[in-house]
């Protein structure tokens, strides 16, 4: 999961009402240059510019969802059984695909405004969705709403996990300080709020939840593995110091459970590690064609480029397969098929994850 930006498509254009950035000349560089003493000739550019970022990000942080991001359709949620997708215009209503045939079965108006994030449960009952109005869980037999989540902030939430006892938050703290999170356990019968902790106030680059855990890719190159019940640190799978530093411009983590996974953009490598004893399997390399993102999928990783997939095996390292999409989409899979959503266009492909042979298209 990013902190800069959330997954495509959703980023958009900054809004036209958004405070502008100003663009400095540097006469009062030029001005220091010739030896010049005059107050311009003193304006730190470098801070004002960056202060005036800090405004603006502060702004649009501060703004519904739906402003901050464009309502478009796509998937939100992969299961077995379902594929869960959000419709376009922000209406507000998620649409369920039977996964065997993909065919719409039905359609839940979950909540007022644009659906965001939506999680399904491992038996394919329960369904959690998030907008900007509010975070509710779904009986998907029923349709009914089991549980809603009140005097939560959804603004600042970053990304949320449906267990079959608790629901995990992830969520930015409301500080001028990038990078510092919030995570929060539900309990989701009751729906009270059973733990909350901030990563030891560490400045996060990214994050990504499995069950109870959580993987935090920290800005001084630390992995660490954190227990959401306890708030303890149960793993550091790098430490902040100099053989890590290559991490701490990376942006990118993968967890499945058993694997986590760190793109690494400074060496131009994805580093795999063993969650459970903290074993480094594998440094994958891949030169200057470095993918835009990629997913953990079984014994693969999923490099993400423009127009195309490449499925590399984890133990050899090797390519075993690339498979073609259209420019500039979204990638979703999980073991059995890779569906594939254009940014500009209502119809998603989905791929055969063993073939790569396309076999339905679908919105």
């Amino acid at each position: 999961m990013f902190l800069s930006r959330w997954p495509m498509p959703r980023i958009c254009a900054a809004d036209s009402d958004a405070p502008p950035i100003a663009h400095h000349h540097l006469e009062a560089d030029s001005q220091a240059g010739s030896g010049s003493t005059s107050p311009a000739a003193r304006v730190p550019w470098k801070k004002l510019y960056e202060h005036r970022l800090a405004v603006r990000n502060s702004w649009i942080r501060g703004q519904p969802v739906e402003k901050r991001f464009r309502p478009v359709a796509t998937i939100l949620a992969l299961h077995p059984q379902w594929v869960i997708v959000n419709t376009q215009g922000g209406t507000g209503e998620v649409l369920i695909y039977r996964r065997s045939d993909l065919e719409l079965v039905r359609t839940i108006r979950a909540h007022t405004t644009w659906v965001w994030r939506a999680n399904v449960d491992v038996d394919g009952k329960g369904l959690l969705t998030m907008a900007s109005d509010n975070v509710k869980l779904w009986d998907m037999s029923t349709d009914a709403c089991e549980l809603a989540l009140e005097g939560l902030d959804v603004n600042f939430l970053l990304d949320m996990s449906l267990h079959p006892a608790y629901i995990v938050a992830v969520a930015r703290q409301n500080v001028p300080v990038f990078g510092l999170i919030t995570v929060m356990v539900w309990d989701r019968t009751t729906g009270s709020l059973v733990q909350t902790f901030h990563c030891s106030g560490e400045k996060i680059l990214a994050f990504a939840i499995w069950g109870l855990q959580i993987v935090t890719l920290s800005s001084n190159g630390s992995v660490k593995l954190w227990n959401v019940l306890t708030g303890d640190c149960d793993q550091i799978l790098m430490g902040g110091d100099e053989a890590a530093k290559p991490l701490s411009r990376s942006g990118i983590v993968r967890f499945d459970g058993d694997r986590v996974a760190v793109l690494s953009r400074h060496e131009n490598c994805i580093l795999v590690w063993d969650s459970r004893n903290g074993a480094l399997l594998k440094k994958l390399e891949y030169g200057q064609a470095r993918p835009n993102y990629f997913h953990l999928v079984a014994e693969f990783l999923a490099n993400v480029y423009d127009s195309s997939i490449e499925l590399c095996d984890i133990k050899s390292g090797n390519v075993v397969r690339r498979i073609l999409t259209q420019k500039d989409s979204s990638i979703f899979m999980d073991g059995s098929a890779i569906f594939s959503v254009p940014r500009d266009t209502d119809e998603a492909t989905a791929f055969d994850f063993v073939s790569g042979i396309p076999f339905a298209s679908y919105f």
